[in-house]
Parts: C-alpha cells; structure tokens; sequence
C-alpha cells in the first residue's frame, strides 16, 4: 500500500489542498481542548492539510504518515517536523504530545489491525485525540 501512495501523492496533495475544508466543527472541538499552544501529532497527515492549520494557529505539529511520498508534501506546509512511521507502531515517547489529529487514517489499515493502531497512543499524554467530537448545539 505505500508504494500506491507514493504514487498517488502529487495528484492526492493537489486535491487535498483544492477540496473545501472538511470537518470544521470536530477541528473546532479539537483545538479548543489543546492549550494554548500544544504539541499536536497528526497522524496518517497525508498532504498535512489539517496539520498546517493547526500549525498556523500556533502549534506545534509533528506529521507522521507511512508513506514518504505524502511527507514531501507535508513537509512543505508544517513549519515543524515530518516522520515516516507506521500507525501501528509510533516511535513517539511516553507524554510527547498535548494532541492527537487523525482523521481518515484508519480506514487504511486492515480492520483486524485498527485495535493495534488506537492501542499505540494510549502512552501518550492527551488533551484532545481523534475521537473528540464537537459539541451538540
């Protein structure tokens, strides 16, 4: 699957960066449990078009995707820093983050293998993670 995303990834970043901005409401909630300015991984960043905006908020963001052909494009809009790792198997330390960004990256493992995903930042300190949803008006 990395390869297919390497591939993939100039034509997925072009329209990744035209697309109307997805989710604003659950980017809302999320930013607004972060502190001030947080520490925040977007995991699967993909393009890092959500990365950037909180990124542009003022935090600071760290994007980790598996595929390095999405971290050259990443690598163009975080002012911070890009990692090739796998969801499954984060190399980040105990308590390194305030937050954590994943939207859309799940889908892209095996169904048997999301537990072993969810189960790797746990150990993280956590203001805020993926599955923070906005609150109901």
């Amino acid at each position: 699957m990395p390869r297919a995303h390497c591939r993939i990834a100039g034509l997925y970043a072009a329209r990744q960066g035209a697309r109307d901005r997805s989710f604003p409401d659950l980017r809302a909630a999320f930013a607004a449990r972060l502190p001030r300015v947080a520490d925040v991984a977007d995991l699967g960043c993909g393009p890092a078009v959500d990365g950037a905006q909180f990124a542009q908020a003022g935090h600071r963001v760290i994007g980790i995707d598996r595929s390095a052909g999405m971290l050259v494009y990443a690598a163009r809009v975080l002012p911070g820093l890009v990692m090739q790792a796998d969801l499954r198997r984060l190399p980040l330390a105990s308590q390194s983050t305030d937050g954590i960004w994943c939207c859309a990256a799940l889908l892209h493992l095996p169904q048997e293998q999301t537990m072993a995903a969810l189960r790797s930042p746990r150990r993280m300190r956590l203001a805020s993670t993926c599955g923070s949803s906005p609150t109901p008006r």
